[in-house]
């Protein structure tokens, strides 16, 4: 019966393992085909943006190029005579048939002029108007004398025109490309004229781009996102302002804004008129749709061969992984026993015949093996770690430190500065506070670093203060855990061997750095260093990671305790230089507090 029922459970699991793994290689695949589907959509729709914009900026340079051409008729208009001498009317009469015939050749709606009060044709109400009557085309003076000789592109909505002028009596809007002349002593505008053309002209090229219902929709708008002109009026309606947020990407200069049910594409012109390009996300999922089809065609064909497949491997395979798990519930581990039953069956095939689960069998049968040789080695480590810790705090408690330390509060005392004792004191109670309550191994930068500073604190006392020291951290790295007493041997090294025979001042330097992805502690002294015998034989402990507790014991237990899986994977470095001084590089991995 249990046999059964672990096959059912292979049978299951081996159906999620290759299943799973199915769908979320089809999931990738179409996720993919929608990707490229995307990418090909948005790459045609830039294309045909480029294209349509280089169409309307033409459009617009066509009509830049007749305002430079009216400006030169406008500057040839007699301005001294009285406005109804015949030079006059037959100057006038000339620029109407010219800028008529310019109408006609490039198919513009509309050119009109605004003069001032003293012309004569200011008031003929067809091509010719008042500067008073500006704002009602929508235009503003203010604008235009900021803007001076500049161009200025208007957007004139619902315009009526007289009958002979338009041919019609409905309003329609415009695009205006807007000139102005003026007197820059007395600020005033001497004369205005524009050149308009439909907006229906736009509407028919992007219509003709987009047909209605594709799922892709363009529009123009001006530069305060105002829609003029669109192929589609169910996205974009007549005088629509665009969504503040799709406005903010534009001021960004993001030429991709995305909703969940919308892309929309921009593309900004040379006059800072918006060309936005709208796309249905359906529309990009609809061209998805053959691969779909596809996607559950090869489901519907690969799971039932899939699953008959793994009912026959698994009826082949439980009898064998049965003897493999019973083997393993045998194996029993207590403080001074290890037993474990071997599986023989492996014994009988050749290696080169082994199948998967022959070589677990046969691995499980040297673990075992391997198992028993390292009992009596791991009781022997047991056994030197618990020496290691005792040695370790032995070496903090050094009688001959506070031996020092008492004799020099006794010296104070005697001779008169109670002050400097109380202070040596509460450094020296503060420090065996710290190093016997910190029970655990790993403490933070912060402690240890205090831990340290106390150490020197009372080293420069007891030694009349003839070293000093500097340490430097990155920001927050006091946070990180690290191995306790990693620092005092090193000191202490430097303090008492780096002093020795030297005249000069002991400086000792300490950085705490990050790297990559670990802690690098850097400490320099500038003492009497290391002989190249010594270095090369504390190299070589370093290197082996061996512990030696008659010589280099406080350097060599922090690397083997620095290099352990649980305090960092850390190594320890050291180079020195006899009579110039010592460098001592410490780096583990970065470890976070619980």
């Amino acid at each position: 019966m249990k046999k059964r029922q672990f096959a059912k459970k292979m049978i299951v699991l081996f159906l999620a393992a290759s299943i799973i793994p199915l769908c979320l290689l089809s999931m990738i695949f179409y996720l993919i085909n929608v990707t490229s589907s995307r990418k090909k959509i948005l790459d045609a729709v830039q294309l045909t943006a480029r294209h349509i914009t280089g169409q309307v900026e033409e459009r617009f340079v066509q009509m830049q190029r007749v305002a430079d051409t009216i400006e030169n008729y406008m500057y040839g208009l007699p301005r001294d005579k009285s406005p109804t001498a015949p030079e006059v009317l037959d100057a006038y009469s000339t620029l109407r048939t010219s800028v008529s015939s310019l109408i006609s050749t490039f198919d513009f709606s509309h050119v009109c002029f605004f003069l001032q009060e003293d012309k004569l044709y200011k008031n003929e109400g067809l091509m010719f108007y008042s500067l008073e009557q500006l704002d009602q085309f929508h235009i503003s003076a203010a604008t235009l004398k900021e803007a001076g000789e500049r161009t200025v592109w208007n957007y004139l909505p619902s315009q009526n025109y007289p009958f002979m002028v338009s041919r019609t009596y409905d309003s329609f809007s415009e695009i205006a490309c807007v000139r102005a002349q003026q007197n820059s002593v007395i600020n005033t505008l001497n004369y205005v004229f524009f050149i308009s053309i439909n907006v229906k002209e736009l509407q028919e090229l992007f219509k003709n781009t987009y047909e209605s219902g594709s799922g892709i929709s363009a529009c123009l708008t001006t530069p305060n996102g105002i829609v003029i002109a669109s192929s589609n009026a169910d996205c974009f309606s007549d005088q629509e302002i665009l969504d503040e947020k799709l406005l903010d990407a534009v001021n960004r200069e993001d030429h991709l804004w995305e909703t969940p049910n919308k892309v929309y594409y921009f593309q900004i012109l040379n006059d800072g008129w918006i060309y936005v390009t709208c796309i249905e996300r359906n529309y990009i999922r609809s061209n998805t749709l053959t691969y779909i089809y596809m996607l559950l065609l090869i489901l519907a064909v690969t799971v039932p061969l899939v699953s008959q497949l793994i009912v026959y491997l698994t009826k082949n395979m439980t009898h064998r992984i049965k003897l493999l798990s019973e083997s393993v519930n045998q194996v029993n581990f207590d403080q001074n026993h290890f037993h474990a039953v071997k599986i023989d069956y492996v014994q009988d095939i050749s290696r080169e015949d082994y199948d998967e689960i022959d070589q677990l069998a046969d691995t499980y049968n040297k673990m075992v093996n391997l198992l028993y040789e390292n009992v009596d080695h791991i009781t022997e480590l047991k056994a030197r770690e618990q020496t290691l810790k005792y040695r370790l705090l032995q070496s903090l408690i050094n009688p001959h430190f506070l031996y020092n330390i008492l004799d020099s509060i006794a010296t104070c005392n005697r001779i008169g500065k109670p002050e400097l004792a109380n202070k040596m004191i509460m450094n020296l109670t503060r420090f065996y506070r710290m190093t016997l309550k910190k029970s655990n191994e790993l403490i933070t930068i912060r402690d240890e670093i205090e831990i340290a500073t106390l150490y020197m604190e009372l080293e420069s006392i007891c030694r009349g203060g003839n070293f000093t020291w500097e340490i430097e951290m990155d920001e927050e790295i006091e946070n990180f855990m690290i191995c306790k007493f990693t620092l005092q041997p090193f000191l202490e090294n430097s303090i008492r061997h780096g002093m020795q025979g030297m005249n000069r001042h002991l400086h000792i330097r300490i950085e705490i750095r990050y790297t990559e992805d670990n802690i690098r502690i850097l400490i320099h002294d500038n003492g009497l260093g290391i002989s190249e015998e010594k270095l090369r034989e504390l190299q070589h402990s370093l290197a082996v990671g061996e512990v030696d507790t008659a010589r280099h014991f406080g350097i060599c237990n922090v690397n083997a305790r620095i290099s352990s899986e649980l305090f960092g994977h850390g190594f320890i470095e050291i180079d020195s230089e006899y009579a110039k001084g010592t460098d001592v590089k410490i780096e583990f991995q970065q470890i976070l507090p619980d």
